[in-house]
């Protein structure tokens, strides 16, 4: 029993260890990101109302690889995909989807994390969300679900 055990603890470290590549990752784009906006809207970036969320964000997300490195691998990349999913939702939800379009591409990270790490539940979810997220912004913004 204690192969078994000893081999179940190996594959769970290696799952820790992708998904920390996959946190770091998305750490690191985000921090890219930040001080790219920063360079672009200069005394704007300083506000506090956007200082208070991009903080917000980098904190959010070293929690997520804080919780990896305790164990709960799971439970980072439930939160992680949840906020990607938020984000990849905004866009479309406030300008419609003719004008947003491109920004359902984010949609696949989620999809594709949930698949692979996650049970099927979770997959069931994400995809339910991101459907309900293409439907709900052309109804919103009455716009046509389908160009003829």
């Amino acid at each position: 029993m204690s192969e078994a055990s000893a081999a179940l603890e190996r594959l769970r470290q290696q799952e820790r260890r992708v998904v920390a590549g996959f946190l770091w990752s998305f750490f690191v784009l985000v921090i890219v990101s930040i001080a790219v906006d920063a360079l672009r809207a200069g005394q704007v970036f300083l506000q506090p109302a956007v200082v208070a969320a991009n903080v917000a964000v980098v904190l959010f997300l070293v929690g997520t690889i804080l919780l990896n490195r305790r164990g709960r691998t799971r439970l980072a990349v439930s939160l992680a995909a949840g906020f990607v999913m938020l984000a990849a939702s905004a866009l479309p939800l406030v300008q419609g989807l003719a004008r947003s379009a491109p920004s359902l591409l984010l949609f696949f990270v989620p999809l594709v994390v949930a698949g692979l790490v996650l049970d099927r539940t979770a997959l069931r979810v994400t995809a339910a969300w991101a459907w309900a997220v293409v439907v709900a912004a052309p109804v919103l913004h009455r716009e046509p679900l389908f160009d003829t």
